[in-house]
């Protein structure tokens, strides 16, 4: 019995023992957590969102990392399967009970926009007059490949809430199935729709605004180009926040610099997804391989030079002259790189808002000296944040930053 006991007892150590083991690599691995997490950034970043910024490249790399993943095991494709990663975000319900705002999702031939209005500003269909309100035309963000304006639900309540305006939100299509000009189309017709039947909507049709960012900014500039060009010029304001606005040179000073969330070699990628064009031109694109001579003379080219880093190594990618040209042909029309147009006079008041850890900083500056220089009335905003931030309006000091600037200047202008 004795035996028997103690050899009970040495198990029982073991266990023990081994469960210690066990809780100290655990709080170990918390720790270099906590520490990795904490630890500063070489950026000026708000302090308090080094932690979450390192938090969301965390879950951006992981959701990329399951994408390929399954992808290689035939789940699906990479960009679908991290959709239906990011889709998790979406609200089960596009309403809320507190402010009293409603969703309505409305078809404009083969989208859809969501309406966000309070309640309380939709009367009886017998009422003979209606409240008219201002509006603001919201294009989400992702590349022109991802994020949905679903996503962006809670963007969409805060202006309703903040501006006391009509929100339409626009869900265009996306490439790589559907690319340019389809995405900008898609938003030129929405836009235009919300004008030309602004009673319905209870919208003052001299009271319309333009709001989007990263490659919703570049959709937002771009409908205003169009509308301009069609003489239809009944946007009051743009608010771009850090807007693709060019794919002429990726080597800017901005770009050469390692920034969370967003390379360069990441907006090379999303600017042949939307041109529709192979992705194996990255790495000649990347080193400006495909500017010709006739950009020389171009004024969104010629401004760019300014913030060019000058060495360049060239590429060794094997390409064909014809394959890199029809890429190159593309990057100048204004309506997919707005930088490129030859006059920027007749857009509404500009506002930019720019973050000075992104490598598009140098491109959105460039866009805010040809505004101003071709008359535009503009406004240049630069915020310590990241490329994103706005999409995280919620969860980082950067990006209410953003929001409340955004707001800010909206509010007196709308």
């Amino acid at each position: 019995m004795k035996m028997s006991s103690g050899r009970r007892y040495a198990v029982d150590t073991s266990a023990s023992s081994n469960a210690r083991r066990i809780a100290l690599l655990l709080a170990a691995g918390c720790g270099a957590t906590v520490m990795w997490l904490r630890r500063p950034y070489p950026f000026g970043f708000v302090p308090c969102d080094t932690w979450r910024i390192r938090l969301l490249c965390l879950r951006s790399d992981l959701y990329f990392l399951l994408a390929r993943s399954a992808a290689l095991l035939r789940f699906g494709s990479t960009v679908d399967i991290v959709r239906k990663l990011y889709s998790f975000a979406i609200p089960r319900q596009l309403t809320d009970p507190d402010s009293q705002i409603i969703c309505e999702t409305i078809r404009i031939s083969e989208i859809e926009v969501l309406i966000y209005r309070r309640i309380s500003w939709i009367t009886d269909e017998n009422e003979d007059h209606e409240p008219v309100r201002p509006c603001l035309v919201y294009l989400h963000g992702g590349g022109w490949v991802y994020g949905t304006a679903a996503e962006r639900h809670y963007h969409s309540l805060h202006f309703v809430r903040e501006l006391d305006c009509v929100v339409a939100c626009v869900a265009y299509r996306k490439a790589p199935e559907f690319p340019f000009p389809t995405p900008m189309l898609d938003c030129f017709s929405a836009t235009k729709y919300i004008y030309e039947h602004s009673d319905a909507f209870g919208v003052d049709r001299s009271h319309i605004s333009i709001c989007g960012d990263s490659a919703g900014g570049n959709l937002a500039t771009c409908v205003a180009l169009k509308l301009r060009d069609e003489g239809l010029r009944f946007l009051r304001n743009e608010v771009l926040i850090y807007p693709s606005v060019q794919f002429i040179n990726f080597r800017l000073n901005s770009f050469m610099i390692d920034y969370p969330l967003l390379s360069r070699s990441d907006t090379v990628w999303c600017a042949l997804m939307y041109s529709g064009q192979p992705i194996e031109l990255s790495e000649a694109v990347m080193e400006n391989e495909h500017v010709t001579e006739d950009l020389y003379d171009n004024p969104g080219y010629l401004i760019l030079q300014k913030f060019e880093r000058p060495e360049a190594h060239g590429s060794k990618a094997l390409v064909k002259r014809n394959v890199l040209q029809k890429f190159s042909s593309m990057a100048k029309n204004h309506y997919l790189c707005p930088l490129m147009a030859r006059s920027l006079k007749g857009l509404p008041a500009t506002c930019i808002i720019a973050c000075e850890y992104d490598v598009l900083l140098d491109e959105n500056l460039a866009y805010a000296e040809r505004l101003l220089a071709d008359g535009v009335d503009t406004t240049i905003v630069k915020v310590p944040g990241y490329h994103g931030a706005f999409r995280d309006f919620r969860f980082t000091e950067c990006g209410q930053m953003i929001m409340q600037k955004v707001v800010k200047w909206l509010l007196p202008r709308l």
